[in-house]
């Protein structure tokens, strides 16, 4: 028990795990501004939610990891590549299935790696100036 909790301090004062935590809270932040519009807000911020990652602006980033320069990337390639709808779909559903989210943050916090990344093959790296 001892063990688990150090690895889950140390996640949680890592660096990236912070940037990754609050460009999630920016995201949902943007979600709830467009959520409040009349008619289709709701729709359109359940969109953003499911896709966010692949926007089709700039880097294809969020605009919560755009913040931090983290994007979603394909975990199996050399060259970092953006990874299908699909797979940023099936990355993203897990954080509105009830119980699975909590699991998946709870990997995360032990792991510093979400099931949803493991689902969909994906992870999320700091990209650099050259990239």
């Amino acid at each position: 028990m001892r063990n688990k909790l150090k690895i889950i301090l140390s996640h949680l004062l890592a660096p990236q795990w912070l940037e990754r935590e609050i460009s999630f809270v920016v995201d949902m932040i943007v979600c709830l501004t467009i959520a409040i519009f009349p008619a289709y807000g709701g729709l359109l911020a359940l969109i953003y939610f499911l896709f966010r990652d692949v926007l089709p602006i700039g880097s294809r980033m969020s605009i919560g990891k755009s913040v931090y320069r983290l994007k979603v990337v394909d975990a199996d390639s050399v060259v970092p590549q953006t990874p299908s709808l699909k797979r940023i779909f099936v990355r993203n559903i897990v954080s509105l299935i009830p119980f699975v989210n909590l699991y998946d943050l709870y990997l995360f916090l032990l792991s510093g790696e979400r099931l949803a990344d493991q689902w969909s093959d994906t992870k999320v790296v700091k990209m650099t100036e050259t990239t």
